[in-house]
């Protein structure tokens, strides 16, 4: 067991299973650390002048994420503090657990909580997980992603998949509406814009874009771009769609240009296209030949 530390346990009150895990916690890692959750205050205390005290000289920081503590003021101000805290001094170190709950954080707690590994806890038999995986944290100073339950890249394959299959089966309203959810969290993320994007054309050809709808499929792609991984497809999709809307679109930007895409195309390992992706837009034959595709290894 390491050396006594300060810990600061962040939760929503007279909620389950937010107390009763909260206080679980509370009392294991009580044992060999100096521990404050706001049970302990005395009555009369200056709450918030205590609060900031302790976030101050704590090494380590709990949150507890749940349904009900992601809507509480007091839980968001701590996470903020505690985050800003460690920007500042380099501690403490957010532990964050969550307890039953793996939707999308909303921003501001997104920004906070997302780069960081949390234990997941989803029934009373993972008690004993949690109360392990903590401990081992605050021995290695971060909570290992050897050991956290769930991590972000599978959820995030799980995702694209789940959009994806929308996708194939012409469910363009789901398909909307996921990647529209998911951006509220990360605008940025290069794989969903990719997918917003085709979402957008509904195995329309580009040429029934209005100009303003086209300029947003362009956004998602050259945000979808921005990223090794997904650049490939993107940019064959970019180029293809974009194709084909000049020729019936005079008047439309045409930066980056046909020339310029199809360079960048060359210069890429077509390799690594997501051919399956590509195959869900509509696009002309003239198009796949312009870049040296071949239509039918796609899709």
């Amino acid at each position: 067991m390491s050396e006594t530390k300060r810990i600061f346990i962040s939760y929503k009150r007279n909620v389950q299973p937010d107390d009763r895990i909260a206080l679980t916690v509370y009392e294991r890692l009580s044992k060999y650390h100096d521990v404050f959750i706001d049970k302990t205050m005395i009555v009369g205390t200056r709450w918030g002048d205590k609060i900031e005290e302790n976030l101050q000289a704590t090494d380590f920081f709990i949150p507890f994420i749940s349904k009900s503590s992601v809507g509480s003021d007091m839980v968001v101000g701590e996470i903020a503090t505690a985050h800003y805290l460690y920007k500042a001094r380099g501690k403490p170190i957010t532990l964050p657990v969550n307890l039953n709950y793996d939707e999308p954080l909303s921003y501001p707690l997104s920004a906070y909580l997302n780069p960081i590994n949390y234990v997941l806890w989803k029934t009373e038999m993972d008690t004993s997980k949690v109360l392990r995986e903590l401990e081992l944290a605050i021995d290695q100073e971060s909570l290992s992603s050897d050991h956290i339950v769930e991590n972000a890249a599978d959820k995030a394959r799980d995702l694209f998949e789940k959009i994806k299959h929308f996708l194939s089966v012409a469910d363009y309203r789901e398909a909307l509406a996921e990647c529209e959810k998911a951006l509220s969290v990360n605008p940025m993320n290069s794989a969903i814009n990719m997918l917003l994007a085709v979402a957008l054309l509904r195995r329309k050809g580009a040429d029934q874009l209005s100009p303003v709808a086209m300029k947003r499929v362009e956004a998602c792609l050259n945000t979808a771009c921005l990223d090794a991984e997904t650049k490939p497809t993107a940019l064959v999709i970019w180029a293809l769609i974009k194709f084909d809307y000049l020729s019936v679109s005079r008047s439309y930007p045409e930066h980056p240009s046909i020339a310029e895409l199809k360079s960048q195309i060359q210069q890429s390992d077509l390799t690594l296209v997501n051919r399956e992706v590509v195959g869900m837009i509509r696009v002309s034959k003239r198009a796949y030949k312009m870049f040296g595709l071949v239509e039918n290894a796609y899709g």
